[in-house]
């Protein structure tokens, strides 16, 4: 859910109004706000594509974790727990997620230059990954 509001927010500043006075606003930080990393308007454009893949992708992967619960909930109701199907359930669906953010981070890794990666290290701790 944090991520879908990160898309949401990051959509919203990304195209927000174009009277901003950067110096009436200096020293402010947003979370998930890019403004500070100067990305071109290809990038902007590039890094909202990719938001909107990551979603979909995340989206996803919620619905089978949900589909995951639903089962769980029914080897958890039988006589004899099956401690390896709910290992291997949980163990897939945490295995998917990692490789979407490992994607994702790649791909935005690869839409930054070094400059701008340096500073958005500082914000990956804002991108808290759930």
């Amino acid at each position: 859910m944090r991520i879908v509001w990160m898309v949401l927010l990051l959509l919203n500043l990304t195209w927000a109004d174009s009277d901003y006075e950067e110096e009436e606003h200096k020293g402010v930080h947003i979370p998930y706000d890019m403004r500070h990393l100067d990305l071109s308007e290809g990038q902007s454009k590039e890094i909202y594509r990719l938001l909107v893949e990551y979603r979909k992708q995340r989206r996803k992967l919620h619905e089978n974790y949900e589909r995951l619960e639903r089962r769980s909930v029914k080897l958890f109701a039988q006589d004899r727990f099956d401690k390896e199907k709910y290992l291997q359930g949980q163990l897939r669906i945490k295995e998917k997620f990692l490789r979407i953010e490992a994607d994702f981070l790649e791909r935005l890794h690869r839409i930054l230059d070094a400059k701008q990666r340096k500073k958005f290290i500082k914000d990956l701790k804002e991108w808290e990954f759930d």
